[in-house]
């Protein structure tokens, strides 16, 4: 199995006005209707949607030294409004499940059967494309082809080396209610693009 990294100029790498005036498409609707654009919230989603958002969130923070998180950089601030939320609406339940979920990404999702892990990963392939494409639609190949490079990245970091399992996409699809209008068919013959790459 390769090693990958993923596209290299992508949120992660951002301030919060880079992230506005590179995909504005994904931050003028709320964080509830971003949180289900790309997928249905239903029985499946409803608890892995929001790991997958903090998972996310986390693998954004730790791409940068701690000298290196200006201020203003996205991540940052992603986790100090988690915190404010918090505190703000005395909610700790929300701190708890973000640092459950630091606990899950530091385990490699081990407490998981692999049906959830794969959907882990596609939640959070889901909504990196979608930022990335600000809003726009964008083809089912990129989707599978994110999702498997994040599998490889998380058994890579984790030290299993754990193959991505046979996965029945169109079963998969109906599962988590995939948004048809935003996730596409690619046209015959097309490859995915900037979703992975050699070290």
């Amino acid at each position: 199995m390769s090693s990958v990294s993923l596209r290299a100029r992508d949120i992660r790498s951002c301030t919060l006005e880079e992230v506005r005036q590179l995909y504005p498409g994904a931050f003028v609707m709320e964080r509830d209707q971003l949180r289900w654009a790309v997928c249905s919230r239903n029985e499946v989603t409803k608890e892995l949607d929001e790991l997958a958002e903090n998972v996310d969130i986390i693998e954004a923070f730790k791409s940068r030294a701690p000298e290196d998180r200006d201020l203003d950089w996205f991540p940052l601030l992603e986790v100090q409004r988690i915190i404010e939320n918090a505190i703000d609406g005395n909610q700790s339940y929300a701190i708890r499940r973000f640092a459950d979920a630091l606990d899950e990404y530091n385990k490699g999702f081990a407490n998981r059967n692999q049906q959830e892990r794969v959907i882990i990963h596609f939640l959070i392939a889901g909504r990196q494309l979608y930022m990335e494409h600000g809003g726009r639609p964008f083809f089912k190949v990129d989707l599978k082809e994110r999702t498997r490079a994040l599998w490889e990245r998380t058994y890579t970091r984790v030290g299993t080396l754990e193959d991505f399992p046979e996965v029945n996409w169109p079963r998969l699809y109906k599962m988590v209610g995939i948004n048809k209008e935003l996730v596409k068919d690619a046209p015959r013959g097309r490859k995915p693009r900037n979703c992975r790459q050699k070290l």
